[in-house]
């Protein structure tokens, strides 16, 4: 079978004699990254074998493909490269849709080739891995922010750090996700940084707030409702599984989510299909799913507000995010960050925690987590008149925490 667009193609001896001799693409062969040659049309000419490995195909299959068919990156769904003059040099990071649906984390670097024998002009580009080492995964996780632009995950203590190195290989899978942990944590920015990381990013992100309501609008909410299926329903409406299209899915809290439309949510995981309120036939969705919960799932299912055969789905991949309490570091490393963020936004001039105010911040066990640390600076910062955030302009009750650690300092002086 010949390649598409074959018989329009420069021969390949064109581009060997460009290049002075063949042996220029044999050498190729060895290169520990991936190797691309392309006309003009950016149609491929060549792949090394590197470049094979990750993309699973084989540079015969490839002959005459569009280069966004086959070096397809996360670059390419914004379109290619911008037009370059002759010598100049693109160096990008992006991301590698490699075999297996892998998404790798890359670094691109393209330039003309203009040879002096007048063939051509073709171009070559080389794909360089990136995800070889754990910082760069957690790098990778750290660095991208939700699809809105607001959700990015802070903190520097070792707990963190395990998590920033798992996260984007989970991010790639299609199988849940199950985010634990007490409220404030962060399970929401985890979730949305998930789907950024993920194969569905350029897709919608539908957060649901399992908040209890009507068993009837929660049925709409989730999986829609034809035309006329209910009174007050003048047209169909699609529901977050359909208003996710090929995206992503979040339940906010799956603890708040009567037993029924548990038994729902277990149906269109395994079948892939729902049944809209009113509908005759169930509708195929393609969405993937992540859920939250700040409960104890075990506990959960203990008190019967959990269906074992849901859990049991939903736990392939359980990412439990600790409390702030126990992220050694964090507490005094996040509360900086919520200053430096809240101090320009006021634009105010405040360079940072006295020892007293530091001594409260630490001592204190932040029930609330990182959602409350962020309400306390932004109350110390609006309440500060000089250039550093003291003890007495904390919210009354960390003030006493820092009185009680200074108690403890001197009797034990």
């Amino acid at each position: 079978m010949t390649a598409p667009h074959a018989t329009s193609l420069p021969p390949l001896e064109d581009l060997a004699q460009a290049t002075c001799a063949r042996d220029f693409l044999d050498a190729f062969d060895g290169y520990p990254h991936g190797v691309v040659v392309m006309d003009a049309c950016r149609r491929v000419l060549y792949l090394n074998r590197r470049m094979e490995e990750l993309t699973g195909r084989s540079r015969a299959t490839c002959l005459g493909l569009p280069c966004a068919q086959v070096v397809r990156t996360r670059l390419c769904m914004h379109g290619c490269t911008p037009p370059q003059t002759p010598g100049k040099l693109i160096n990008v990071e992006t991301d590698l849709l490699a075999a297996g649906r892998r998404l790798l984390p890359v670094r691109l670097t393209g330039m003309p080739l203009l040879p002096d024998s007048g063939a051509g002009p073709f171009r070559i580009e080389i794909v360089e891995e990136m995800a070889s080492s754990g910082d760069e995964c957690a790098r990778c996780a750290r660095g991208f922010r939700s699809p809105g632009g607001s959700a990015r995950i802070l903190g520097r203590s070792a707990q963190i750090e395990k998590l920033l190195e798992v996260l984007p290989a989970l991010a790639r899978s299609d199988a849940p996700l199950f985010f634990c942990g007490e409220t404030g944590v962060g399970k929401d920015v985890f979730a949305e940084v998930a789907h950024a990381l993920s194969l569905r990013s350029r897709e919608p992100f539908v957060r649901v707030n399992v908040s209890p309501m009507p068993d009837t609008l929660l049925d709409v909410e989730l999986f829609g409702a034809a035309e006329g299926g209910l009174p007050w329903v003048e047209h169909e409406l699609p529901g977050a599984f359909r208003k996710a299209g090929g995206g992503t899915v979040y339940l906010a809290e799956l603890g708040d989510l009567p037993l029924p439309h548990q038994a729902r949510l277990l149906h269109m995981l395994e079948q892939g299909t729902v049944t809209p309120v009113g509908g005759k036939a169930p509708v195929s969705v393609s969405c993937r799913l992540l859920a939250a919960t700040n409960a104890d799932p075990e506990l959960l299912i203990r008190q019967g507000r959990l269906r074992v055969d849901l859990a049991k789905r939903l736990d392939t991949f359980r990412i439990v995010i600790p409390p702030l309490r126990e992220r050694e570091g964090d507490v005094l490393y996040l509360a900086q960050r919520f200053l430096e963020h809240s101090a320009a936004s006021l634009r105010r001039k405040i360079d940072g925690f006295s020892r007293d105010a530091q001594t409260a911040l630490t001592q204190y066990v932040f029930p609330g987590n990182i959602r409350e640390l962020k309400n306390i600076v932004e109350y110390a910062v609006m309440v500060c008149q000089g250039g550093q955030i003291l003890a007495e302009h904390l919210p009354p009750h960390l003030a006493l925490a820092a009185t009680a650690g200074r108690s403890t300092e001197q009797g034990h002086g």
